[in-house]
């Protein structure tokens, strides 16, 4: 009868416990799938946010390299003025003479 107990008992530990380290197991695996999901949303929200940081500095610096290369045809546009003025003082000058 004793024995009988006891090893009833034995088998209902051994259960108990090859079930319990699965549960455990099953649980430990969840826990990392969940923080591995937030880890990858957090790096998607990330990379978005680096994508739309990126489109605006590209535009700012389209809109830079416009500004820049407007200068650049107003101070051609200077020297073209320039070379003409010169070029009409010298044919006035070349008229008097």
């Amino acid at each position: 009868m004793i024995l009988e107990w006891v090893v009833s008992a034995a088998v209902a530990i051994s259960i108990m416990v090859l079930f319990s380290s699965r549960y455990i197991m099953r649980w430990k695996l969840e826990e990392i799938y969940e923080k591995a999901k937030k880890e990858i949303d957090s790096l998607e929200r990330k990379c978005e946010e680096h994508i739309e940081t990126t489109k605006k500095d590209k535009a700012s610096l389209n809109q830079k390299l416009e500004v820049m290369e407007t200068c650049k045809l107003i101070s051609d546009a200077d020297e073209i003025l320039e070379i003409l003025g010169r070029i009409s003082q010298a044919t006035d000058v070349q008229d008097k003479c």
